[in-house]
């Protein structure tokens, strides 16, 4: 169990548990044990540590979820038990514990169904709001309950705009739950006593006077009543709920001093905008949650209108113009667009942006054009304070503008204001070196011939870091033919379409462009055309245009490079490797000439594959030790894995194996998850090979969980067959059926013969 370590992790331990169960997945009562409280009881972990880590393990179908009957339980309870997959993870978790002897801090004696009984609820039923209705939000219910527990938290904080819905949100938590709560709203009017007061009855009434009797004497110290709290909350009963905590901010002081000696309680407040005095909490060693409250989702906002007698598509208006606001979906008039637009504006201009000057105003239109998260720096040092203000909120570390403020102050600027704010964006995300948000903002400015110039010269940057709808809405406003590389531009457009799964269209639309381009754009055409899935009469054509453009006068160094590498791979993908090894020596010349050095590192990768397809294993392997730096960045788990083919084929097993293993920590630590799927399954190959069946299975069972995320069939359907060679060889022959069984339904879903193997 070589992934093991001398301690088992909560993943590790779950499995464990649940493996003294797995004869009771088909029984009608389930016991208390395989609940959610069980588990983390015998685990020894919270609930909500324990939530979070089956639903891993259900995502990585290591176990499955249902609803069951549960001993002397009144309803049906969710309850895990272990998928065959699971089975063979925890049987081998079993077999290391018995041979390491090592503790595994599971003990299911200490699951008690009777624990944690429902404590008596005593709270201030007048002073919470009482709820008119509620609609969604289910999420951030889930993310308060598991606050609540989470011994390890100590403050949450809820911020939102206005008639966002904390109020709301808290509320029906505070309804809700089973601990005693403490509800209090600061208003501009609240004194320290009368909050204190408040305090000490809700105290009063949970079973403690001293702060009540304190408070009636003359002279009230503060520090006394934050020794006579720390006493009053020593015990982990209460929630202690600070509502519009930003409403009083002379009593900030207050509040600080209840959260510092709330001791094992927890406190939640809320508020428009972030306060200061979660950083203080933090400081001082508490554990805080922030909660940023949006929008609620569409389905809850259709519901709203409902209530209000208003359905069909112009409820789906407006819940949009909204932005699913809960206030403004209960007032704005349905009849006209227009009208209801306007009602929107004089929300925002009245109770969001009153009181604000005009130079700040102006700040905030910068920043409406932005639509992602963006830094303070964006802004200048005498400009930043309006980021406090309620309508910005924060992502770690970032400003955002909420949406509805955003859209409405961006439809109040000028066209020529517009597009200034959008040119300074467009400057500063250069010196961020953010790409897609530079390119949107130069569109949006009118400086379309640096967006093409941007396009021509990062065209993969740009794929990677936007999504393939926003790139062809965005690529639609440059008119076209403003420069020379405007080829470059309909060619990003297609790859996109393709991306987005107009995989035809995007074919059809370089075939039009390819009829009109000439000299290196029609070869940049022809060339992605070449990586598209075409017809095997068009793709002879195509390999004969290249061929002929590459020996054409006035066809740069560089481009024919280029050509020569889509050449060779194609005479590879053919079978025919000795014109690939000739198209290959080709382009090493003209790329070397032009020093384009990412197609001689494309070309000596290639190159290194065909050593390997021709056994030529010793060759392969000086080969690769030469060229090595055109392996770095993202090719070096290929590298390894190549590496490890040749020394394996050479009967070198441990070079090979420890270069795989380099290969899949680098693979896992940049995020290479196709190529860690590779090199997991290269390892799982050579450790069946070598009859080290332990080692075999676990690199396979890895593979499934990072082919299953990919949803990489062919990956998937090969692991799986060599799972079943190695259950066979255990003497496992009905797992091996299974395994094998799955491999052929995967390889029928993915299009793949049915007999595929293990070797690549």
């Amino acid at each position: 169990m070589g992934t093991m370590t001398q301690s088992l992790t909560v993943a590790e331990r779950i499995l464990y548990h649940l493996y003294q169960y797995i004869k009771l997945e088909d029984k009608y009562e389930a016991p208390f044990d395989v609940t959610q409280d069980g588990i983390a009881q015998s685990c020894g972990i919270s609930r909500a540590h324990a939530a979070i880590e089956l639903k891993k393990l259900k995502d990585g179908g290591q176990i499955l979820e249902k609803l069951s009957h549960v001993r002397k339980a009144k309803s049906r309870r969710k309850v895990y038990f272990l998928t065959q997959e699971g089975k063979a993870k925890a049987n081998k978790i079993v077999e290391y514990v018995r041979i390491e002897k090592i503790s595994t801090d599971v003990d299911s004696s200490r699951i008690s169904q009777g624990s944690g009984p429902a404590r008596k609820l005593r709270r201030h039923i007048s002073a919470i709001p009482q709820l008119k209705q509620f609609f969604g939000r289910e999420d951030e219910l889930s993310m308060l309950r598991a606050c609540s527990d989470d011994d390890s938290i100590d403050l949450i904080s809820v911020v939102g705009l206005g008639g966002i819905g904390k109020t709301t949100l808290l509320a029906k938590y505070a309804k809700e739950s089973k601990s005693s709560i403490f509800w209090f709203t600061l208003n501009e009017w609240e004194t320290e006593i009368s909050l204190l007061k408040a305090l000490s009855t809700f105290l009063d009434e949970t079973g403690d006077s001293r702060l009540s009797n304190y408070l009636k004497s003359d002279r009230v110290d503060l520090g006394e009543v934050g020794y006579l709290l720390a006493e009053s909350l020593s015990e982990n009963r209460r929630i202690l709920m600070i509502d519009d905590f930003d409403k009083a901010p002379r009593l900030e002081h207050i509040v600080k001093m209840i959260i510092l000696n709330a001791g094992p309680n927890k406190t939640a407040i809320s508020s428009e905008s972030k306060p200061e005095l979660l950083d203080e909490m933090l400081r001082a060693g508490k554990n805080v949650k922030e909660i940023t409250l949006g929008g609620i989702d569409e389905n809850a906002a259709l519901e709203i209108l409902k209530s209000r007698g208003i359905t069909g598509e112009i409820a789906e208006t407006i819940a949009k113009m909204t932005d699913y606001h809960p206030l403004l979906l209960n007032f704005i008039t349905p009849n006209d667009e227009i009208a209801a637009k306007q009602e929107m504006t004089n929300f925002v201009k009245k109770t969001l942006l009153k009181e604000i000057s005009d130079n700040d105003i102006s700040v905030i239109e910068k920043c409406s054009v932005l639509r992602r998260p963006f830094l303070a720096e964006y802004l200048l040092k005498d400009e930043r304070h309006v980021l406090r203000l309620p309508i910005f909120y924060h992502i770690s570390g970032n400003h955002v503008m909420h949406e509805i403020v955003r859209r409405i102050v961006y439809d109040q600027i000028s066209t020529e204001d517009r597009r200034e704010n959008h040119s300074r964006a467009a400057d500063f995300y250069l010196e961020e070196r953010n790409l897609a948000e530079r390119l949107f903002h130069l569109i949006l400015s009118g400086r379309y011939i640096e967006s093409e110039m941007l396009i021509h010269s990062h065209s993969d940057e740009l794929l990677v870091a936007e999504s393939p709808k926003n790139l062809l809405d965005e690529i639609g406003l440059i008119p076209p033919r403003i420069s020379k590389y405007a080829a470059s531009v309909r060619i990003l457009a297609a790859r996109a379409s393709a991306l987005s799964g107009d995989e035809k269209g995007a074919v059809e639309s370089l075939k039009a462009l390819a009829k009109s381009e000439t000299g290196d754009q029609k070869s940049e055409v022809l060339l992605e055309l070449a990586n598209r899935p075409i017809d095997r009469r068009y793709r002879k054509r195509l390999f004969n245009d290249l061929n002929d453009i590459m020996v054409t006068d006035g066809i740069s160094p560089r481009q024919k490079s280029k050509i020569a590498l889509s050449l060779a791979n194609m005479k590879f993908a053919d079978g025919d490797i000795g014109a690939c090894d000739q198209y290959i020596s080709s382009g090493l010349t003209n790329a070397a000439n032009s020093f384009s050095l990412d197609t001689v590192s494309s070309l000596n990768r290639l190159r290194a594959n065909v050593l390997i397809f021709k056994e030529k294993y010793p060759e392969a392997i000086d080969f690769l030790s030469q060229t090595a730096p055109s392996f770095n960045g993202q090719f070096r788990p290929v590298y390894h894995r190549l590496l490890a083919r040749a020394l394996a084929e050479m009967g070198k097993i441990d070079e090979a194996l420890a270069n795989l293993q380099s290969g899949i920590e680098v693979a896992e630590g940049n995020g290479l998850f196709k190529d860690l799927a590779d090199l997991l399954l290269e390892f799982g190959a050579i450790k069946l090979a070598s009859k080290e069946l332990d080692g075999a299975a676990e690199s396979c069972y890895r593979c499934i969980e990072v082919a299953s995320s990919l949803e990489d069939k062919s990956i998937l359907g090969l692991a799986y067959l060599n799972l079943a060679q190695i259950e066979a060889e255990r003497g496992n022959q009905k797992e091996a059926d299974e395994n094998r069984e799955m491999s052929r339904k995967l390889a029928i879903d993915d299009g793949m013969p049915e007999s595929i193997t293990h070797h690549r």
